[in-house]
């Protein structure tokens, strides 16, 4: 939850927006969108929706390319080593697939080069120059870089080879010496500068395509994969030329021939038939990238440029392997970087978060820079300390990041990027006079209301004006990226009803419709929105329009993006509130008694038997058990739920009980008997009990004569409680301690942990000091000093006790039916 935000309805320009639906037969909540994207006539209308059966691109320096052509002609005769360089990221590896492709349908003799993100860096390095020339590159052309590296390109040039530049990044005051530089910004055609690395690649391409003769047959459309997938991950904004790549590129992706990226396609698990746009970004385009951030850039280039099945399916694997390590390590750091912001940061006064670390692993920080931004509203700088020198990546809504690091140039050795996105290098003795002047420069370019989130409803649909002719004239809108978004559609005041949350507790699910109209009503997906169950039954949403298919039954539902409920907004990516610095003189009452959390046993066992749980109260002092048991293993039974009837077909129901640390989802049990009525002779253990002890009581209890071993492996050491667990925890109690209800729930739900952890958490914090009690009342208090887990008394019993679980845990899950035998004869 987040109460700095604002949100701003706009609503619908009847003057303007009903004559121009009437006149392009739409609605006029789709011609409002259009209105809002400065499109204003049908005629405009019809180009912005139009799907270009054929792409064409307008080159804007014919002189330059022209010549770039004749000078990579001729070292294609003279069979001379042409090298492509490109960048890690998805724009550097697909510009540099565009021209390797060239060169290859061409018949150059070439080879390509990736920089290595940790040895190499951003952009050229003198080294990579130097290895170059010793290889015999002739010619070296870039992609999607070398626009600021002008002392390497001297370098380049010095040691004999001819430097053509393809770059879109932002121009420095001084060009580079550069044989060639086919740069859109250098054009008077501002509707050019808006092209990403490697449809400036493109560009050149088509240009010269005509003026080299082909040894392999291809056609322009075969680059056109490559040039929408960079062009959407360097978020290019998607309108004028970009669009119609885009638009044109995604309908032959579709039907794509190329090994490499259908590879890709599997291993995200799309459609292809229904690829779109958000697809590429948040799938596609993460596991390209994940190869430059984990040192490997290379390998996706391999990917995309394979003609084997085979190698496809090493290079795929090898990539999804990949992807995976760099989600585990952005989650790892993501933490890291906000305890960090937590402890380091006054973000009641700064206006931009810098932060750095020796453990950071360069290829991440830019992942973890956009969800700092996201989350804190502000500009975000995170650095790599790396020894000597110290790398970083930031990003930001607010300012442009270039002339922020402009601001610090004479600190940086090294520095460029977008106003959005950028990177830079310096020594780590010069962090914190790096940090002073962001700092600096950022409290003087930013006022407070730059940092409240602002969200702009494009316009306000009700529900019951929802049906497919809306849904397809939205469809038409797309590809969505920046000067494009998705459209913002609220519905102010929605009711809401039969709010439902899913299995595993993660996802909210509920009905929505008019105020005035509430028969209508649709169903809303809150993708991890059940930390806020239950909303009010009025609420504002922020929507968008998807379409479900179940059963062969095609329907229009909605996915809630942000709901805003008694002021309080709700994001649907949002975490649930921190807790903030608290002063030390101040502390927070908890309304419930912490007390009804602590009354349960927390090591307790549940008999089962029909319709319930009875609690076990474990007597104190007990007989000797003199029973002669039998044990009889079904631990490796194919169904557990089959051998069960057959005991219940076998035996009468009322002579078995079962041990269970939850219900049993089944309609087997039928009598729900008092354990104290009369002796039983079976005892299914279920689960296992948490000590071999509690078994004895049990036993004792019923006077079994058969156990039936049915437990799987759920050891309880998998949930073992540790800071990080009781971090969570704290943090959930601290935004409910008005809602025992909300507070429980939310921790089974969404730590997915039981009632007696909680209590064992509750216990820790109060030997902690975390929570104090006073004459029946509860505070949570903050303490100045950390804790450490270690220095309760609580916490190593508790450790203690788990030790002895997973020893009895591992016997009785591996140990043989002697074993177990003499484990339950022993005397207690």
């Amino acid at each position: 939850m987040n109460n700095k935000s604002k949100w701003t309805f706009n609503p619908v320009n009847y003057e303007k927006a009903y004559p121009l639906s009437e006149a392009a037969g739409t609605s006029i909540y789709t011609a409002q969108l259009l209105l809002n994207r400065g499109i204003e006539t049908v005629e405009a209308i019809n180009n912005f929706l139009r799907i270009p059966h054929k792409l064409e691109m307008v080159s804007w320096d014919k002189k330059t390319s022209k010549a770039i052509g004749q000078l990579i002609k001729g070292a294609i005769e003279s069979k001379d080593l042409i090298t492509v360089h490109g960048d890690y990221d998805v724009d550097g590896v697909t510009g540099a697939g565009v021209l390797s492709q060239f060169l290859k349908n061409k018949g150059a003799t070439f080879n390509y080069y990736l920089p290595d993100r940790f040895g190499d860096g951003y952009g050229l390095n003198p080294n990579v120059i130097k290895r170059l020339a010793e290889q015999g590159t002739k010619i070296l052309i870039t992609a999607d870089c070398g626009i600021s590296n002008n002392n390497e390109i001297d370098l380049a040039k010095s040691l004999g080879i001819k430097v053509i530049i393809t770059d879109h990044h932002t121009l420095p005051e001084t060009l580079p010496n550069a044989d060639y530089i086919f740069h859109p910004a250098l054009s008077e055609n501002r509707d050019v500068h808006i092209l990403s690395g490697v449809g400036t690649a493109f560009q050149l391409v088509c240009d010269i395509d005509p003026m080299i003769k082909s040894v392999i047959d291809n056609s322009l459309d075969d680059y056109i994969d490559l040039v929408v997938m960079g062009t959407i991950a360097d978020i290019s904004p998607l309108k004028g030329i970009n669009r119609q790549i885009v638009q044109f590129g995604i309908a032959k992706m579709r039907y794509s021939k190329r090994i490499g990226f259908l590879k890709l396609v599997e291993k995200a698990g799309i459609k292809i038939e229904s690829l779109t746009t958000r697809d590429i970004s948040f799938k596609i385009a993460p596991r390209i990238n994940a190869a430059g951030r984990m040192n490997k850039a290379v390998l996706a280039l391999d990917l995309l440029l394979s003609e084997s099945e085979q190698e496809a399916d090493i290079l795929s694997e090898n990539l999804e392997e990949l992807n995976n390590q760099r989600r585990e390590l952005s989650d790892k750091t993501l933490k890291e970087v906000e305890e960090l912001i937590e402890t380091e940061c006054d973000l009641e006064n700064d206006r931009a978060i810098i932060i750095s670390g020796e453990h950071f692993h360069h290829g991440v920080i830019g992942i973890i820079c956009s969800k700092v931004v996201e989350r804190y509203n502000r500009p975000a700088f995170i650095m790599a300390n790396e020894g000597e020198y110290s790398r970083g990546s930031a990003r930001s809504n607010s300012f442009n990041l270039v002339e922020a690091l402009n601001y610090a140039t004479e600190l940086l050795t090294k520095h460029g990027g977008h106003k959005g996105a950028a990177g830079w290098s310096l020594k780590s003795d010069n962090i914190s006079e790096f940090k002073n002047k962001i700092l600096e420069y950022a409290n003087n370019n930013l006022t407070k209301d730059d940092l409240i989130s602002k969200t702009e409803i494009e316009v306000n649909i009700p529900i019951d004006k929802i049906d497919y002719y809306l849904y397809r004239e939205l469809q038409e809108l797309e590809p969505f990226g920046l000067n494009n978004p998705s459209p913002t559609i609220s519905m102010k005041d929605c009711l809401v009803r039969n709010q439902t949350v899913s299995k595993n507790g993660v996802h909210l699910f509920f009905e929505a419709s008019n105020p005035d109209n509430p028969e209508k009503f649709l169903k809303v997906n809150y993708w991890n929105g059940a930390v806020n169950y239950p909303l009010d039954e009025k609420i504002d949403l922020i929507y968008s329009i998807t379409e479900n298919s179940w059963q062969g039954k095609i329907s229009l539902q909605l996915k809630a993006e942000k709901i805003k409920s008694q002021d309080l907004e709700i994001n649907q990516t949002s975490n649930p509130k921190k807790i903030t610095k608290i002063e030390k003189d101040k502390s927070i009452e908890i309304d419930f008694p912490v007390s009804q959390l602590m009354t349960e046993s927390i090591q307790s066992g549940y008999l089962s038997s029909s319709l319930g749980q009875h609690l076990v109260n474990f007597p104190s002092q007990i007989n000797e058990f003199k029973n002669k048991v039998n044990v009889i293993d079904k631990r490796s039974c194919i169904n557990r739920f089959e051998e069960l009837k057959d005991l219940y077909k076998k035996y009468n129901s009322e002579n078995i009980f079962v041990f269970s640390r939850g219900k049993l989802d089944t309609d087997l049990f039928k009598a729900q008997k008092n354990i104290s009525e009369n002796r039983q002779k079976h005892l299914v253990i279920w689960d296992l009990p948490l000590k071999k002890e509690y078994l004895h009581h049990i036993m004792n209890i019923i006077e079994v004569d058969y156990i039936y071993m049915f437990f799987e492996k759920q050891n309880d050491s998998e949930k073992q409680i540790n800071a990080g667990t009781l971090r969570e925890i704290l943090k959930y109690l601290y935004v409910n301690t008005d809602n025992l209800n909300n507070f429980v729930n939310t921790c089974t739900k969404v730590l997915n942990i039981e009632r007696k952890h909680i209590s064992l958490a509750l216990s820790f914090l109060i030997e902690a000091k975390y929570i104090l009690i006073d004459d029946n009342k509860n505070f949570l208090k903050i303490p100045e000093t950390g804790l450490r887990l270690t220095e309760l008394e609580s916490y190593r019993n508790y450790l203690k006790d788990l030790d002895d679980y997973n020893s009895f845990y591992n016997i009785m899950l591996r140990g043989s039916l002697d074993k177990i035998n003499s484990i339950i004869g022993v005397k207690i």
